[in-house]
């Protein structure tokens, strides 16, 4: 006697290709959130290495300049310029001049904050952070003091045409520059 209810049996084909699907929307999300994370990691170092690069700049030049109640506005305008020429966009730029003394020489420090630099954007979402913001801090040892006369030397073969900066040697000797001394 033949059965009145049908049975049905389940085919497990589908299962599998269920379980791909996700796994391939699981690679696919898991691959894009890496790239992502790659390239802001990559662009957050691009950042930090120009605005090292602008804070040296910045301190070389305070350093060489004598005026030290004009230095914060001078740095403030040369960084600004500098990241401009770079074509860096951000939303605030703070900028700190601080005298600071490095074995009892006097130095100058900068302290440059760039606020909101852009990032990539993954869709609308807000799994990474849309700006960063970071800082960088460059320390100059001021010039002890200019040369005290230029020798030149025109008619020697091998310096041809050459300026020698000549310094007058303080009571110390040469140890006396707070320099180190390497001696044959």
């Amino acid at each position: 006697m033949k059965n009145s209810d049908p049975i049905y049996e389940r085919s497990n084909t589908g299962a599998a290709l269920a379980e791909g699907v996700v796994s391939l929307w699981l690679i696919i999300t898991a691959t894009i959130l890496a790239i992502g994370l790659l390239v802001n990691t990559g662009m957050s170092t691009f950042y930090k290495e120009k605005l090292g690069f602008v804070t040296n700049q910045v301190a070389v030049s305070l350093a060489a300049q004598s005026d030290p109640a004009q230095a914060e506005e001078q740095a403030k305008s040369m960084t600004k310029a500098l990241f401009n020429e770079m074509g860096m966009s951000f939303k605030d730029c703070i900028v700190k001049v601080k005298a600071e003394s490095i074995d009892s020489q006097p130095a100058v420090g900068v302290t440059v904050t760039i606020k909101g630099l852009p990032l990539m954007l993954i869709g609308e979402s807000n799994i990474f952070p849309i700006g960063i913001d970071l800082t960088d801090k460059t320390v100059v040892l001021l010039r002890a003091r200019a040369p005290d006369a230029y020798l030149w030397m025109s008619r020697t073969p091998s310096l041809s045409s050459y300026g020698i900066p000549l310094y007058r040697l303080p009571p110390g000797g040469a140890n006396g520059f707070g320099v180190p001394v390497i001696a044959r």
